[in-house]
């Protein structure tokens, strides 16, 4: 590591420098990415009602000393072959399971595999939302991780993490996306 970089980093662990860094926001259709990114982003540009997204959109959000570029691409699965053009630019992964739908986390869990197998994303850390836990009938984060398997299949081949959230009320997001950015700053990608 140069020099350069060496004194970047210990600006920011200084708090004298922001970070900047970039999030893909994957997962099946109708999971609640969206959803996910519209709370996060700050009050003025909030929409009222999220829709499906077609293709993939591009957020600016800040968190805490982070500037995020925030793609949430479309879950939709005529798009999932177009996931690959943007894994070069991601520094983290946030993979959103629906947790109501238990039918789906079978193909839930290959479509997460599908990305994780990837050779660019190998080094990058990955945060799994077990999303719409605000209604009684979802699966708690550890029971999704359970019923995926996810000790197994993420085992020693990244830094990961399961968190219980809300893209509606915001539970377990800030949780969750200060682990993804403590693990960015400390450049998981080599």
């Amino acid at each position: 590591m140069g020099a350069g970089k060496r004194f970047s980093r210990l600006l920011m662990k200084l708090g004298l420098k922001k970070y900047k860094g970039t999030i893909i926001v994957v997962g099946l259709q109708n999971s609640g990415k969206s959803t996910i990114v519209n709370f996060m982003k700050d009050d003025a540009n909030k929409v009222e009602e999220t829709t499906p997204t077609v293709g993939f959109s591009v957020e600016q959000v800040k968190l805490e000393k982070c500037k995020l570029t925030i793609v949430d691409l479309s879950g939709d699965k005529r798009y999932h072959k177009l996931w690959s053009c943007y894994y070069e630019e991601a520094q983290a992964i946030i993979f959103v399971i629906d947790a109501v739908d238990k039918a789906a986390l079978g193909e839930a869990k290959g479509c997460l595999m599908d990305v994780v197998s990837h050779e660019q994303l190998q080094k990058i850390p990955l945060l799994v939302f077990a999303n719409k836990s605000d209604i009684p009938t979802a699966l708690s984060h550890n029971d999704v991780m359970l019923e995926m398997d996810l000790k197994n299949s993420l085992h020693n081949k990244k830094s990961w993490q399961i968190c219980a959230s809300s893209g509606l009320t915001g539970e377990g997001l800030q949780e969750g996306m200060k682990w993804v950015t403590g693990h960015m700053k400390k450049g998981k990608r080599s």
